[in-house]
């Protein structure tokens, strides 16, 4: 599985986890805070925690649309 496709799916498996954040990603993915960071800068570029953070924004406007 591509590295997107995983971290997408560790996000979207853990979205309700109070400890979803940079260094459980790290934790998750055996990579450092710092590795982590540069891959996704590279690959994306945006921060984890950005990238986090419009994941939910994502998820909470694709279930109003869903509700509305």
């Amino acid at each position: 599985m591509p590295f997107g496709d995983s971290f997408n799916k560790l996000i979207k498996d853990n979205l309700s986890n109070s400890d979803l954040n940079v260094d459980f990603i790290a934790s998750e993915i055996a990579m450092s805070r710092a590795s982590l960071y540069n891959k996704m800068q590279s690959l994306l570029g945006v921060g984890v925690s950005d990238y986090i953070n419009k994941f939910r924004i994502d998820k909470v406007l694709t279930s109003f649309r869903v509700r509305g």
